[in-house]
């Protein structure tokens, strides 16, 4: 390692040839690649010793009949350090086109700037050629500069610097890990600049002038997206925003994000946990928007892990100065918060009214069950769903439970799992409280709990104002039921169409292509089969049964595309001869 550095004899760091010390290689390299002069002139000393050898196989590069030597002497030419871009660094090809054309309007700027000031100097007897020159070229001065890219964005209004927050240690290795959070209100301040209109307008639909207990159900208050409009009362009846008080709610959002390198990085090193916010003021087509969806916090998903979930949504600040975690801003806000809107200074309230996440997150957030097995009693979050004796087999209809006329419109049906109520959480108090008292032992609660479906009652929310430990955090349709049920229903329609009526699937992508133009949509919002898929879908399994493997591919849209449009399967399928 004589040009990179070498290790120091307590193996603990590294040490470069200017005896500058880095804890990690990476941390060397990158110092000895952007300005440690030693370095540069110990690889050129290296390289000038290899030339001379007899076994040197590294000779001068000629590209081309005619042209230019390139050597150890000569800097590296601007294509060979795009090609190492490209070839070891993975570059895409759309970002090296993005880097070309940033290269050539920066080349065809200094050309116009150089062209103009020689045609006003010229007329003057004196002038220096250099200076003329050095000041057009420091045009390009940022380009060479380092992070110059990310100090413009930080140095616009709509940058918001994220703040530190100390999460806690891991006992074994000593690793301290940190959440980074994202004030809340400096968030909110920028996002009025651009739809403060709409959340104005909004939020005076929340606000019925003789309050939500005498009020009506309104349409204008049905969030159809994303949550049932009688749920959506409930929550702003709990909030209870009096006049003058503008009401904001939001939805939270977490997954986990995985930060690899494809060729040999591995896995859950640099996974990110990463939780972010929207408005629910804000109108569907708008609120999920890039300009609408904003970070709340961010952290190693392995802090979580270690330090657990409540500390990085509803831990303080190690210092105590304000709110830094979502559940101590919605704690401000429920209190009270007057932020800047472009009418001036506003009084908010509100709070936290939906999760969205998949399952696995959604179970860390609400302390529900994150992987489901054959020893898992219930295996559902918002219903009690058991394995035991088959009851997750069966159809179920949760609106024969309803009294009334439902009663009658769903006759024949049944309801053989139960949906999830405030009686689950008041069962539970009362154990604990027989645990505290001596009556019953823990290990009795916890095998309970287990029969419930959940490993905690008390999840990371728990302390959020308002927020529905039970309705708060709906299933995650996404998956379960476009990417999960919709492409296995999908799956069987062509295993049937196979089998039964003797169709060739090879087809589908040409009736997918009609559709589409019929439809004036993109193709690429349907899904895309290829020969391999194609045939997976007509072999099924032992059985004769259609495979359950999602064999039918498509991301959520493509098969929420393929299910809405009726037209899909040709009405003479049955009858392509294979």
């Amino acid at each position: 390692m004589s040009s990179e550095g070498h290790r120091n004899a307590t193996g603990g760091e590294f040490v470069c040839v200017c005896e500058r010390r880095f804890v990690t290689l990476h941390g060397l390299r990158q110092h000895q690649d952007s300005h440690c002069k030693a370095h540069i002139a110990k690889v050129r000393e290296e390289a000038d010793v290899a030339e001379a050898g007899e076994d040197n196989y590294c000779v001068n590069f000629q590209p081309s009949e005619g042209g230019p030597e390139i050597g150890h002497q000569q800097s590296e030419p601007t294509m060979l350090r795009l090609a190492r871009l490209r070839t070891v660094h993975g570059v895409g090809r759309g970002a090296m086109m993005n880097m070309k054309q940033i290269m050539r309007e920066q080349v065809e700027t200094l050309r116009t700037q150089v062209q103009a000031r020689l045609e006003e100097q010229l007329g003057h007897q004196e002038f220096s050629i250099d200076e003329l020159v050095q000041s057009v070229f420091e045009t390009a001065a940022d380009l060479g500069a380092r992070d110059a890219e990310l100090d413009l964005l930080r140095g616009s209004e709509a940058y918001v610097k994220p703040v530190r927050r100390y999460l806690g240690t891991c006992p074994n290795s000593g690793e301290a890990f940190y959440a980074y959070d994202s004030p809340l209100d400096k968030n909110l301040e920028g996002l009025f600049k651009a739809h403060w209109n709409e959340i104005k307008a909004s939020a005076a639909k929340m606000q019925p002038e003789a309050g939500w207990e005498a009020a009506e159900f309104s349409e204008d208050l049905f969030i159809s997206d994303v949550w049932d409009g009688v749920e959506f009362k409930r929550f702003m009846a709990k909030v209870a925003a009096r006049p003058g008080q503008t009401p904001l709610v939001f939805m939270f959002y977490y997954d986990g994000l995985e930060v690899v390198n494809g060729l040999g990085q591995a896995r859950t090193t640099h996974e990110l946990g990463c939780f972010y916010w929207t408005l629910l003021n804000i109108g569907q087509e708008k609120r999920l928007s890039d300009n609408c969806i904003r970070l709340a916090t961010v952290c190693y998903k392995r802090g979580i892990t270690i330090c657990g979930m409540d500390k990085v949504v509803a831990g303080p600040s190690a210092d105590g100065d304000g709110p830094a975690s979502w559940v101590e801003w919605m704690r401000a806000l429920d209190k009270g918060l007057t932020l800047k809107t472009p009418d001036g200074d506003a009084f908010f309230r509100g709070g936290t009214a939906l999760v969205a996440a998949d399952t696995p997150a959604a179970a860390e957030l609400m302390g529900t069950k994150k992987a489901v097995g054959p020893s898992t009693k219930s295996i559902c979050r918002n219903c009690h769903c058991s394995q035991a004796g088959g009851a997750h087999r069966k159809p179920c209809s949760f609106l024969a439970s309803l009294p009334g006329s439902w009663k009658r419109r769903c006759a024949g049906r049944r309801t053989p799992f139960k949906l999830r109520t405030t009686q689950d959480l008041q069962e539970y108090i009362r154990r604990l409280g027989a645990v505290q008292g001596g009556q019953c032992a823990y290990a009795e609660l916890q095998e309970w709990m287990q029969l419930e479906g959940v490993n905690s009652f008390h999840g990371a929310l728990w302390q959020m104002p308002h927020f529905s430990q039970l309705t708060g955090c709906p299933m995650d349709t996404m998956h379960i039921w476009l990417e999960g049920v919709g492409r296995q229903g999908l799956g069987a329609v062509s295993f049937w169409l196979k089998r039964e009526c003797k169709a060739d699937l090879f087809q589908i992508p040409k009736y997918i292509h009609a559709l589409a133009k019929e439809k004036q949509l993109s193709v690429s919002n349907f899904p895309h089969l290829n020969t391999t898929r194609i045939k997976h879908l007509g072999e099924g399994m032992e059985g004769g049964l259609p495979s359950t493997d999602c064999s039918f591919p498509g991301t959520a849209a493509q098969v929420g595309h393929m299910q809405s449009c009726t037209t899909a399967w040709p009405a003479d399928s049955c009858t392509i001869a294979t």
